[in-house]
């Protein structure tokens, strides 16, 4: 009933007590499956903080894990996959946010992590201007000390984006 009138939490308190209690009950899948939606449920949008987004995706992997053979294991990548994407966008929302503010240090440090969690990204060109543009501005921005070997990171920085991305139309 919690499930039913939307009280996620709850619900899936009760499921997945469910399924430790009683494991090998012909309701154990679906219960599971159901505690597992609930976190996906309890998954908030992508500007807020994600703990319950990488919790759903850790209950669908549980669920997966325990049921292999299941024919709800496809709809459950496939929510993974949408899960994962608004991890990456809010990732992705906070080197935009980084470099908008002119936080350069943090701008760099957020793309380089962005680029290395999401390969395949479709944002990755862009992220990896970000990266460029902000490294050559923290290195301007330095003290003298630290000054040359940031500028020859910007510079291998720029090599890099140059390289994989010849054809790009970012001014670089």
């Amino acid at each position: 009933s919690y499930y039913e009138d939307g009280d996620y939490y709850m619900a899936g308190y009760y499921l997945g007590a469910f399924t430790q209690r009683f494991p090998y009950s012909a309701k154990a899948q679906e219960a599971l499956f159901l505690s597992a939606m609930c976190s996906v449920n309890n998954s908030p949008e992508a500007s807020l903080d994600q703990n319950d987004t990488e919790l759903a995706i850790n209950n669908l992997q549980q669920f997966i894990d325990t049921y292999p053979q299941s024919a709800l294991v496809d709809s459950c990548n496939k929510i993974m996959d949408r899960l994962h994407l608004k991890l990456e966008k809010k990732d992705y929302d906070a080197v935009l946010l980084y470099s908008k503010t002119e936080n350069y240090r943090a701008a760099v440090t957020s793309a380089i992590s962005f680029v290395q969690d999401y390969p395949r990204s479709k944002n990755r060109e862009e992220v990896m201007f970000i990266l460029v543009k902000n490294a050559y501005y923290l290195a301007l921005n330095s003290v003298d000390e630290k000054k040359k070997e940031r500028i020859e990171q910007a510079m291998e920085r720029y090599r890099t984006f140059v390289a994989e991305f010849p054809e790009s139309t970012h001014d670089a």
